[in-house]
């Protein structure tokens, strides 16, 4: 498996500019795109919805880009996105590729992989349930990217429920 690493500057939760770019310049291929994660210029809160609608951006130009409906790009690509940048960070996006290599490099690389669990009703937000599934999602995830031993793990992204009072 090869992964590859590419972060992009955005100028506005809207700005897939620097992801064109890279596809255009033939640095990397749509259909190669696992994963999107970033940082919105949003306030980070429960109503910061710069985070939808940089993936709602995102998604469309990716849509257009793969040739493929709306629907079909969230299966296909995981985002997640964390608001909040008053005055410290830049707003931000990292695409991770991934392509199958079927020679072994030999050594110790970057893999990933990608697993999702069920959607959790709000009363199982936090407890063992929740535990549990997001232990399965990345016992899934690390043998789809190939990793026999835990200890080998050295990173896992997880994106939580929000609760909000309408939930």
């Amino acid at each position: 498996m090869k992964v590859g690493v590419h972060k992009i500057a955005m100028a506005s939760p809207d700005d897939v500019s620097g992801l064109e770019k890279l596809i255009d310049a033939g640095e990397l291929r749509p259909e190669e795109i696992v994963a999107i994660i970033g940082k919105t210029e949003g306030n980070g809160g429960a109503n910061d919805f710069t985070r939808g609608y940089a993936t709602l951006a995102f998604r469309l130009m990716l849509a257009n880009r793969l040739g493929v409906s709306f629907e079909e790009v969230v299966p296909r690509i995981a985002f997640v996105w964390s608001g909040g940048t008053e005055g410290v960070l830049s707003p931000h996006a990292t695409v991770f590729t991934r392509t199958e290599q079927t020679r072994d490099m030999g050594e110790p690389r970057l893999v990933l992989g990608i697993a999702e669990t069920r959607a959790l009703v709000p009363e199982e937000v936090g407890t063992l349930t929740h535990v549990r599934l997001v232990a399965e999602a990345v016992s899934k995830a690390q043998r789809q990217a190939g990793i026999v031993r835990s200890a080998d793990v050295h990173y896992v992204q997880v994106k939580g429920p929000l609760l909000t009072s309408a939930a």
